[in-house]
């Protein structure tokens, strides 16, 4: 018996067929609002994350060596990519881009051998532009990408780095007290802070970040203005909530300040996207600045990535796919002309002889032996 590697899998039948169609609607939704396609290297050279602080864990990528013995990764993260592509072929841009992709993304994890290494990942980047509207738009794609592979059963979690970066300002333990707040660990957090000498206003407004989830008035109406920066964070927050409302999709968006992403080169709004079911969120975004070093001191994007394999598992006993027709018959030529007939209306058939079995299929029968040419 033949194996495959560990962490990845074969993509059978009816899966591949639903992932194309998902990917399918996911491209016409993005070509609609301008977006471009792109494409990226699958092999990047290991230095370019290791430039990135903070971000993807680099045990986990996948590493290969060169024929000139250098490092190469296979892509673990699309964003980073995609920014040193701009960096590279659009020295001279004026304005604002706007990009969409398909494409796989390669990780290992440090504890699970058997968990997945490669995922089917979709996705848009909009790289320059006014932040506000930029940062609506993408996340309306994001609402309206699980909308039409959902229906209503999704939701959407909004957050703001900004807010939680502005109240750290000049305080001590930075790292660790995002951890906490990250995992709601609120005895943890109340001993760290009781032993930093921070303004007692920014004390409160940190202790309350860990319950500031719900809809948007509810955490309008209890997060503590520090400064600016908080004040900015919440207006951006609250921009969006507008736009969002404008277009009736509020009811599956939540705001949570205290949310955290895996990878940390976000700098302001952040957000999650979860279909009912399936315990993982399929869909990861934010805005993000400067993340190379070669990048210029106004370089911005905002993005997201949808996890298209676990969107199919969430879905998979939801939706099938199916044939317009199936056509089954005792005469080979019968069931030939019959079908080219029906493909040429455009629809989609199944030709079988009438030996073999089509009790599984679904579709309108069409039984040339009961009914005739």
């Amino acid at each position: 018996m033949a194996f495959i590697p560990e962490g990845v899998k074969d993509t059978l039948c009816k899966e591949s067929e639903n992932k194309d169609k998902v990917i399918h609607n996911f491209k016409k939704l993005y070509r609609s609002y301008g977006y471009r396609k792109i494409e990226t290297p699958t092999f990047e050279y290991y230095d370019t994350f290791c430039e990135i602080k903070n971000t993807i864990d680099k045990d986990k990528t996948l590493k290969i060596i060169d024929g000139n013995g250098k490092i190469l990764v296979l892509r673990p993260d699309v964003t980073t990519p995609i920014v040193r592509a701009v960096i590279s072929n659009f020295k001279d841009r004026k304005s604002y881009l706007k990009f969409y992709y398909n494409m796989n993304i390669f990780r290992k994890s440090n504890t699970e051998s058997y968990e997945k290494k490669e995922h089917t990942q979709v996705g848009i980047e909009f790289i320059g532009g006014n932040k506000a509207f930029c940062d609506s738009e993408a996340v309306t794609l994001a609402l309206l990408s699980l909308k039409g592979c959902c229906e209503e059963n999704f939701q959407i979690d909004i957050g703001q780095t900004a807010y939680l970066t502005a109240l750290l300002k000049g305080v001590a333990n930075k790292e660790k007290i995002k951890k906490v707040i990250a995992n709601k660990n609120m005895i943890a957090l109340g001993e760290i802070l009781e032993d930093i000498n921070i303004e007692e206003k920014t004390k409160r407004a940190l202790l309350k970040v860990p319950y500031l989830y719900g809809s948007m008035e509810e955490v309008e109406k209890e997060a503590i203005i520090c400064n600016d920066g908080t004040r900015a964070a919440m207006e951006s927050l609250s921009g969006i909530y507008r736009v969002l409302k404008l277009q009736g999709l509020e009811k599956h968006v939540s705001f949570d300040l205290g949310m955290m992403q895996e990878l940390n080169y976000y700098t302001g709004v952040i957000f999650r996207g979860y279909a009912y079911g399936y315990g993982k969120p399929v869909l990861s975004g934010g805005r993000y600045g400067n993340l190379l070093e070669e990048a210029d001191d106004n370089f911005s994007g905002v993005g997201f990535g949808i996890d298209v394999d676990g969107l199919l598992a969430s879905i998979e006993n939801k939706r099938s796919i199916k044939s317009d027709y199936i056509v089954v018959g005792s005469n080979i030529n019968d069931v030939i002309l019959k079908s080219a007939e029906l493909r040429s209306k455009g629809y989609v058939v199944e030709s079988l002889t009438k030996d073999m079995d089509y009790s599984r299929l679904e579709g309108e029968l069409v039984d040339l032996d009961k009914e005739g040419m």
